[in-house]
């Protein structure tokens, strides 16, 4: 995170991935789902959280990597998504809640 954070300023490694800019903040949530998908399968909401992340913050956008923890009976879970100015982003709100925050980047 903390490379992620300080590096997405820089110029040449704004370009990566090539002609993302291109693309609305809509339509880079299901981008980022498929590459997740693809390289990562089930259990991919950190992947395509991360990659989501790099995405916005390279463009400027206030972006932040939001993970919440749900414990049910006595299996814990966990969960990373983005929010974009405490919007839900690739997710939906009323999914999220059920998490209690944990970390906030």
């Amino acid at each position: 995170m903390g490379f992620m954070a300080r590096y997405t300023g820089n110029r040449w490694l704004r370009c990566f991935p090539v002609h993302h800019g291109g693309y609305e903040v809509a339509q880079l949530a299901p981008l980022a789902d498929l590459a997740a998908r693809i390289t990562y399968g089930q259990g991919r909401c950190l992947g395509r959280s991360l990659l989501l992340f790099w995405l916005l913050r390279v463009r400027g956008e206030p972006a932040e990597l939001v993970i919440g923890i749900d414990k049910e009976a006595a299996v814990l879970h966990s969960h990373a998504w983005i929010e974009l100015r405490r919007r839900v982003i690739g997710d939906q709100p009323q999914f999220i809640r059920r998490f209690t925050l944990l970390l906030r980047f």
